[in-house]
């Protein structure tokens, strides 16, 4: 009798974390716009800087040029001013779901344009424009009329910033930064269900960013971190309270006559978007050789899993504008976005300047993504030497 008693609890137990766990795998309720939620971040984010990205988007703890300042503030030591600008090509993926071929995709192929210079022997300054986020959903049709006519729509989530980064080397060996981040968040042709209205919208928001760098011999201590911001969406149907996470990273580096090797660990609060995803932890090892004018890049980096499972489309609550022609799908499925990355770049170095090259695959997990980086970074004595010789 006990044993049955037992049994029949164990059976309950299963049961009700069945029914937990399946009510957990349905986000019935948007906490964000659609395509700014932390589960399509493995599509929409963008590893910003040629030479972070070759080895896999390590730098935390690695000084270098003033594109770096976006990873740690601290670590940006331009010897000359320079100038500075990055193409950043994301290759679009199909949506598995959907039908007529629809594709997610980046229309923004700016990922990095700006200034740096050094104001002393021992102050940095960077200003540049980045697009740390960018995602399109291409060819979102929508059937009306029984499938007789059918609608086009294009939704899109874009991060535009503007920042300003500043550091202070305190000693030979210890440096602290600051980056202050102006972003624009950008949501263009929002789908509601039973709504043709196409509602864009643009808000701002302020990130700050710390970070600090220790050196001493061949080793490098770096610890950076993004504070909290919260973003109000008050959109045609819904309003959305949205809260942009803090993240904190700290690398360690070790550098050894013409080779350098990095490894980063960053933990992201994503729980703090909604309670039941999980917050992101990430790691990457690098490696670099220099060679002459040549430095060779190897990397890996992880993102670990968010959330994976259906979202319910936000439905527009007066349904009399359209009635019964709205035939599309209520949901879609969000797939688990653990990821594995492996990198590989190169740097070419000349008089003036240098010319940078990367890809980063991801090579494991559900979602396969590819990130191509082109930089050129040269000194501003370029254009003025040749007004110079002219006159």
């Amino acid at each position: 009798m006990k044993k049955k008693r037992y049994c029949l609890l164990v059976l309950l137990i299963v049961f009700s974390t069945g029914l937990f766990a399946g009510e957990q795998d349905t986000l019935k309720v948007l906490t964000t716009p659609q395509f700014a939620g932390a589960y399509y971040a493995p599509f929409a984010r963008n590893y910003l800087g040629a030479e972070a990205a070759g080895r896999g988007y390590t730098g935390v703890a690695m000084a270098g040029s003033s594109e770096m300042g976006l990873i740690n503030p601290a670590v940006m030591r331009p010897d000359s001013i320079r100038v500075f600008i990055e193409m950043d090509i994301k290759p679009s993926i199909q949506e598995p779901e959907l039908e007529y071929f629809a594709r997610y995709k980046s229309d923004v192929p700016i990922g990095i344009a700006g200034l740096g210079m050094p104001l002393s022997s021992k102050m940095h300054l960077a200003l540049c424009y980045s697009n740390p986020q960018s995602i399109v959903l291409n060819d979102y049709t929508i059937e009306i009329n029984q499938g007789g006519e059918i609608i086009n729509r294009q939704p899109k989530y874009e991060l535009h910033q503007a920042s300003i980064m500043a550091n202070y080397l305190l000693s030979e060996s210890f440096s602290i930064g600051l980056g202050v981040h102006n972003q624009i968040h950008r949501i263009g042709d929002s789908i509601f269900l039973h709504d043709f209205h196409r509602d864009s919208h643009d808000k701002y928001a302020l990130g700050v960013q710390p970070g600090m760098l220790y050196e001493k011999g061949g080793l490098g201590f770096g610890l950076s971190a993004m504070l909290p911001w919260k973003i109000d969406w008050d959109m045609r149907h819904v309003d959305y309270e949205q809260i942009l996470p803090w993240e904190i990273k700290g690398g360690i580096s070790y550098e050894k006559g013409i080779n350098r090797a990095a490894l980063d660990i960053g933990y992201r609060n994503f729980k703090a978007e909604n309670e039941i995803f999980k917050d992101e932890l990430s790691l990457g090892l690098g490696l670099e050789r220099r060679d002459g004018n040549r430095v060779y890049r190897l990397g890996y980096m992880y993102k670990s899993d968010i959330w994976s499972g259906t979202i319910l489309f936000p439905i527009h609550s007066n349904l009399d504008d359209v009635g019964d022609i709205w035939d599309w799908h209520e949901s879609i499925q969000i797939l688990p976005d653990e990821q594995h990355h492996l990198s590989a770049g190169i740097e070419y170095l000349f008089k003036d300047g240098s010319i940078n090259a990367s890809i980063l695959q991801a090579a494991f997990g559900e979602i396969y993504t590819t990130h191509l980086q082109l930089g050129l970074n040269l000194r501003l004595s370029v254009f003025t030497r040749k007004r110079e010789i002219k006159s």
